[in-house]
């Protein structure tokens, strides 16, 4: 069931019809109805936008230094107003008070509060 090579060259000759046919039914880029224009540009638009955010993604070190910014803003004022209650404390009265370090923690609890969102909404 060989076929001869006149046979063969026909039916080569056939497929590589069918295929030249097929590739004109495609539509070029530059006859695009203004549907498919929209489309593309589109999608290039999101295409832009994936390859920006993957080369603007922070390492993990920068995460890691964002994260220990904001936990020192939160903390240190709460420690600065420990601090500064129990030596306010200890200079007023000759018996053991805590009232102004519980009040100065408490700001300090504001303090650090208010800079953690303004440090947000700044970075945002």
């Amino acid at each position: 069931m060989n076929k001869s090579p006149t046979e063969q060259e026909t039916e080569y000759e056939k497929v590589h019809q069918s295929e030249h046919q097929s590739e004109s039914n495609h539509q070029p880029i530059h006859t695009l109805n203004p549907s498919q224009k929209r489309l593309q540009q589109q999608l290039e638009r999101q295409a832009k936008r994936i390859q920006k955010a993957e080369q603007e993604r922070p390492t993990l070190m920068a995460q890691t230094v964002y994260l220990g910014m904001v936990g020192l803003l939160f903390v240190l004022p709460v420690i600065a107003g420990a601090y500064l209650g129990l030596w306010l404390d200890s200079q007023q009265t000759k018996d053991y008070s805590i009232s102004w370090t519980i009040s100065l923690i408490f700001v300090g609890v504001f303090v650090g509060g208010t800079n953690v969102y303004l440090f947000f909404n700044k970075a945002n």
